[in-house]
């Protein structure tokens, strides 16, 4: 695939349409197993800029000179993140909540990884199959490998057919699914009497692939209610 031009980086990706050229880039970038580029990673700061960039949904900018204070025009208008129910709210600083955090290093179990693409990544080390993947965390804006919310919480997944599957949250927040079920799906993360709904029907199982610390394409990480 080309990585010359902005239009290469945005094209959809042939072994999956709903992600971007950018976005398997960036997952490659970030590989512990068969990394790009292969003679070795790149500086932190280099990924994080382009993180952030895929994170903000890859916007079209000038390369020219950055704008000072005299030129840099009015301050944006403030951006509605939308109702509580989905996760909306003002962008916070990125803290890692519960203070544990998952090591790279560590054996592989349903515990790794937490808050990083499940499905992308099993995809590219050729670890089991899932349908559906995820990690729940207590606020919206919490770094890849920082573990989430276990206590109390479950995801429900309701399916095309209108049938429910109850996803048990683990020690690390994650949740998954290996069995196949019919698409669209939507989604709540419910904790006791408290629920969470997602408003928009999926057909992506790659949950954190959206929900990232700074929201790809969502406000942020799926949320406890």
């Amino acid at each position: 695939m080309s990585l010359v031009t902005y239009d290469d980086l945005v094209a959809p990706w042939d072994e999956d349409p709903t992600r971007t050229i950018a976005d398997v880039a960036l997952e490659r970038m970030k590989a512990t197993q068969d990394p790009m580029p292969p003679e070795g990673p790149l500086e932190a700061s280099a990924v994080d800029a382009f993180a952030a960039w895929v994170g903000a949904g890859t916007p079209r900018a000038s390369c020219g000179p950055a704008k000072t204070t005299d030129d840099a025009g009015p301050p944006a208008e403030p951006v509605d993140a939308g109702p509580a129910t989905d996760g909306g709210a003002a962008l916070d600083t990125s803290v890692c909540t519960s203070g544990a955090t998952w090591s790279p290093g560590s054996p592989p179990s349903a515990l790794m990884a937490p808050g990083k693409r499940c499905l992308g990544c099993h995809w590219l080390s050729g670890g089991p199959s899932l349908t559906l993947a995820g990690t729940v965390y207590p606020t919206l804006h919490e770094p890849d490998d920082c573990a989430g919310s276990s206590s109390n919480v479950s995801v429900v997944i309701v399916d095309a057919a209108g049938k429910s599957h109850t996803l048990p949250v683990n020690g690390s927040g994650n949740f998954l699914r290996v069995t196949g079920l019919p698409m669209p799906y939507t989604a709540r993360v419910v904790s006791g009497t408290k629920v969470r709904e997602m408003r928009t029907p999926q057909t992506d199982g790659d949950c954190n692939g959206c929900h990232t610390e700074l929201g790809a394409h969502s406000p942020g990480r799926i949320m406890a209610p």
